[in-house]
């Protein structure tokens, strides 16, 4: 190997391992601060908007953001989940490589690297494109974390040794090529078709026949689906910080799901008043409130406002017993039940920002 053509091995190798982490030193450097310093100005604004019965709500949701801060953004954080990516890409892309330019020999070992199935390095480079391309779309939108890093980490690292695994176990039907595809599976849906796929050959799991077509099926009321405007980007997005079912998403700082997601607050704010509102009534009935208008937790507390607007107490008393039979509680019921989500401190921060970000 001349000296020129050993000069462009390393470069390449340089590249193609460095990539990836040299976009998330990029991100610490400048995407990151000015996702803070937003951060400080959307609760500048909020500041001077609470009442007394929210600034409790507001401080502890301030409190917990500067928490999560220090323990997800500063850089040594990403210290460990970075070093663990960088170390799997050089040692994969220096196996890689070496089946076609050694650059040293260890004779016997020479051996063992060639021996290794194509599929894992296809695998493997499908791995680190998913990782690559996680990486470009997170830097654009200011959201990467350090278990985003890790995460990758495992990605690429799990991605040769399925690609290997299914190869193996179905060679008529997989090839190199799908072998690259099932590296740029996200790493969720690349780990469950690995234990699904693990337990039928297992003989653990029988395989399900298709429901018929003309079957429907229903989300849970508690379920995320039920939340409108969330795609399932978003969902799977959510999934990462733990937010699971709409009660989850109900009690969220919705300060921190906007700094650790960068979603816009307004998005954020309508998610959650959605989600609170599943904790006060039944979730199958929110179809039949939302044709009312009543589409969250904060619109529920303004039918008090509504029904003052009302010009006689035939109208009132009409407008009530329809939201009370739509709920399926009797009229004191529904009026008890409209001054809890009204007086309730969340609902009241809820209300704020919605006003002050331009949902109301």
């Amino acid at each position: 190997m001349s000296v020129i053509d050993l000069a462009l091995w390393w470069l390449a190798f340089l590249i193609v391992t460095g990539l990836i982490p040299a976009f998330v030193i990029g991100y610490l450097l400048f995407p990151a601060k000015c996702r803070l310093k937003r951060m400080e100005y959307l609760v500048a604004r909020l500041e001077p908007l609470v009442t007394d019965g929210t600034k409790a709500k507001l401080n502890s949701y301030r409190e917990n953001t500067d928490q999560l801060i220090h323990n997800h953004y500063h850089p040594r954080n990403f210290i460990l989940p970075l070093s663990f990516l960088t170390l799997v890409l050089m040692v994969g892309f220096y196996l890689l490589f070496s089946t076609a330019y050694p650059l040293f020999k260890f004779n016997a070992l020479d051996d063992l690297l060639l021996s290794i199935p194509n599929s894992t390095f296809y695998g493997f480079f499908g791995g680190w494109f998913y990782a690559l391309y996680s990486v470009v779309k997170r830097y654009r939108s200011a959201d990467i974390s350090p278990g985003l890093v890790l995460q990758l980490g495992y990605q690429v690292l799990l991605a040769g040794g399925v690609a290997y695994f299914a190869v193996t176990l179905t060679p008529d039907l997989l090839d190199s090529g799908v072998a690259f595809a099932v590296g740029f599976i996200p790493y969720d849906e690349l780990t469950t078709w690995l234990h699904h796929t693990a337990q039928i050959r297992l003989g653990t799991t029988k395989l399900e026949t298709a429901p018929d077509s003309g079957a429907k099926v229903i989300p849970a009321v508690d379920s995320l689906t039920t939340i409108q405007g969330l795609s399932p980007a978003h969902r799977e997005r959510l999934g990462e910080e733990n937010i699971l079912t709409a009660q989850n998403l109900a009690y969220t700082n919705p300060l921190t799901l906007c700094l650790i997601t960068n979603y816009e607050m307004p998005i954020i704010i309508d998610w959650i008043d959605q989600a609170y509102l599943r904790t006060f009534v039944n979730g199958s009935i929110i179809p039949q409130l939302a044709h009312m208008g009543i589409r969250g937790a904060v619109e529920l507390a303004q039918v008090r406002a509504w029904l003052l607007e009302l010009n006689s107490d035939e109208a009132r008393q009409g407008f009530l017993k329809e939201i009370a039979q739509t709920l399926g509680r009797d009229i004191p019921g529904t009026q008890y039940l409209i001054s809890q989500v009204a007086e309730d401190p969340q609902v009241e921060f809820l209300a704020i920002a919605w006003k002050e970000f331009g949902c109301g």
